[in-house]
């Protein structure tokens, strides 16, 4: 019998051999999803995510350009492109390029002549691109999807990950994968790591796995993919990091800057003419080659010469970084650059600013001096044009901040601008002699008329006497102290009146204190929480007068709870004591460490002792007194006695 094949079918026939072929030998059916993009993606330089049907987007670092229709990812940036449909995969990415250079570790293949990806024979959820220098510019992507299938006669894996674990602020660990065999031979084939949320007060290396987290609490989730190998499927699997909430303040607002020392790497400032209360914003595009001005924000000022922090949501906050003798101007869409342009074969400097992604010591247009001058205005002057400085303009409703001529600095159309740094707040009270404690979860310049001490050893009594705890200097005024470092802090201004300083907050990393130190700063849900891992008494600093000898207490530490159990710290910028219990000798306790005289005159000492011990010498200061007692009236055994 003759068979007759008919045009209809020889069509099926193919699409379905095509389909096979593309999807590894199943027909499952190629989708594609194609995102065309427009300034709705947004002209800020910072991350961005887009999302459409089962593909999401994740920009590192990008804008949209209108003036020429395209998106700029940055170099260094990242793209990534992630399935959200367990039971799809990526099959092809196919950029709709102009111009620039991306790569991708992911596996498959790049061909970089078209900026098109294709995965091969394996299976990926999540593809990631590094743009390299400069920008990567494009108009949109096409991601064809297909359903998740797996080799004729794979098998999965047996696929693990490090186990979920908790930290400390500051603290690292090493997340790591492997695919084995059934008999736990290792597999060929490749391991990505990936971090959700990808932002955040940690850092992550996504080659290597290691988290290291930052001065914040947080929780964290790792995914490892494995890519798959002949005979073995693709695999993924998730730890979780936890990072325990240190339970001490941050940051309060932004202070002026009144002296050059308080110009220092790492500190954000914002850029203020204070007699209109007007900040440096963003650097709009608005000329061909991406250069500007900075808008004018308004900004509400608050007391003691300060700017609420509110304004760094529409101000743009600058972060000085040290090149050499001069300093960079670091915001989050790039650090802030000269404009110059050539014509007719000579440079010429112009009022514009514009961002740039990196600096070098070679390239001055990019860098400033930054000076605080008698009056406490700053001169931020460019390196390379030193005839030109950033300033606020300000005529009618035109207002503004440029790069211009020096010479106009002080006008009335040109008035002069003033640094605000990001400050914390350290109040000290004439009731506790001038004494408080510190600890906050960022590095800080020490103020002006205080210092900071740790309490380090004990020191065994001698002839009978108590054993005393030494207070040992760690930190002047002027000194960087690094987060998280709980201190005893004295200030003789404060002594005489109760005083609040305004500590700047510095963004860098400084060398932890090296010496022992007895003082804690953890909170566990607002409890007192010591690192040590021993049994420990807890103490917190207090004085209370009274008129009442039976509830007067001089300044000390003490007990914060009965027995010395954890207690509950409101103040959660202050620090408390917490003594190993293996200090105290056959069990005893000190419910209470006072300071004495002797320890007044030569740094102070601690002497371990009970609220109600019948042999203390109090004067009505609170401080505890020792030897030939001057005329005056003490309280000893709870009452007040007069020494003529």
């Amino acid at each position: 019998m003759k068979r007759t094949i008919t045009l209809r079918f020889l069509l099926s026939l193919c699409v379905m051999t095509l389909v096979s072929a593309f999807c590894g030998g199943n027909l499952a059916l190629a989708e594609d999803v194609t995102f065309s993009f427009d300034k709705s993606l947004g002209t800020s330089r910072d991350a961005k995510s887009v999302t459409s049907g089962d593909v999401k987007i994740d920009m590192s670092k990008a804008y949209w350009y209108d003036n020429w229709s395209e998106v700029r990812a940055y170099g260094s940036s990242t793209i990534t492109f992630t399935c959200t449909n367990a039971s799809k995969v990526i099959k092809k990415i196919a950029f709709q390029y102009k111009s620039g250079t991306i790569s991708t570790s992911t596996g498959g293949s790049f061909t970089t002549s078209n900026s098109v990806w294709e995965s091969g024979d394996a299976d990926y959820q999540t593809v990631i691109f590094t743009v390299a220098a400069n920008y990567y510019k494009f108009t949109g992507v096409t991601v064809t999807l297909a359903e998740k299938s797996s080799a004729p006669g794979a098998v999965a894996p047996t696929f693990t990950i490090s186990p979920d674990k908790t930290l400390d602020c500051l603290e690292s660990y090493t997340v790591a994968a492997v695919a084995t065999d059934g008999s736990g031979t290792s597999l060929d084939g490749t391991i990505e790591y990936s971090i959700s949320p990808e932002s955040g007060d940690f850092t992550f290396n996504k080659e290597t796995g290691v988290f290291k987290a930052g001065l914040s609490g947080g929780t964290y989730e790792v995914t490892a993919s494995y890519s798959g190998t002949t005979g073995y499927n693709s695999a993924t699997a998730t730890c979780t990091i936890t990072v325990d909430d240190p339970g001490v303040s941050s940051w309060k607002d932004y202070r002026m800057v009144t002296a050059q020392n308080q110009i220092l790497e790492g500190v954000q400032y914002l850029l203020v003419s204070t007699d209109n209360m007007w900040a440096m914003g963003d650097i709009p595009v608005l000329y061909g080659n991406g250069q500007g001005y900075a808008e004018a924000k308004s900004v509400s000022g608050i007391s003691n010469n300060g700017i609420s922090v509110n304004a760094e949501y529409s101000a743009l906050p600058i972060v000085l970084e040290k090149v050499g003798e001069y300093y960079a101007l670091k915001t989050t869409k790039g650090y802030i650059k000269g404009y110059e342009t050539i014509s007719f074969g000579e440079t010429y400097f112009t009022n514009d600013i514009e961002y740039c992604e990196t600096v070098s010591s070679e390239d001055l247009i990019s860098l400033w001096t930054v000076v605080i001058d008698v009056n406490g205005n700053a001169v931020i002057r460019n390196v390379k044009d030193s005839d030109h400085a950033l300033m606020f303009y300000s005529f009618s409703d035109d207002r503004k901040f440029k790069n211009y001529g020096y010479s106009n600095y002080g006008t009335e159309n040109y008035p002069y601008v003033q640094l605000y740094a990001k400050s914390a707040e350290m109040s000290i009270s004439q009731d506790a002699l001038g004494y408080g404690t510190y600890a906050v979860n960022f590095a800080y310049q020490m103020p002006a008329g205080v210092k900071g001490y740790a309490i380090e050893s004990v020191k065994n009594g001698e002839d009978g006497e108590d054993a005393k705890l030494q207070k040992v200097e760690a930190y002047n005024a002027g000194d960087v102290v690094p987060a998280l470092t709980p201190l005893l802090v004295y200030s003789e201004e404060a002594a005489a009146a109760s005083k609040t300083y305004y500590p700047i907050v510095i963004y860098k990393d400084v060398e932890a204190y090296k010496g022992d130190n007895y003082l804690e700063y953890k909170r566990n849900g607002g409890m007192t929480a010591s690192k040590k891992g021993v049994p420990v008494y807890y103490y917190k600093l207090t004085k209370k007068s009274s008129d009442d000898p039976a509830k007067h207490k001089p300044l000390g530490f003490y007990w914060g709870a009965e027995g010395g159990a954890a207690f509950t710290l409101n103040n959660t910028s202050s620090a408390y004591l917490a003594l190993p219990q293996s200090l105290f000798a056959n069990g005893s306790q000190a419910s209470a460490l006072l300071f004495d005289e002797e320890g007044q005159a030569t740094g102070i000492q601690l002497t371990p002792t009970t609220e109600n011990n019948t042999q203390a010498i109090y004067n009505l200061q609170g401080v505890r007194v020792s030897g030939k007692l001057a005329k005056g009236i003490y309280i000893v055994n709870g009452k007040k006695v007069y020494v003529k």
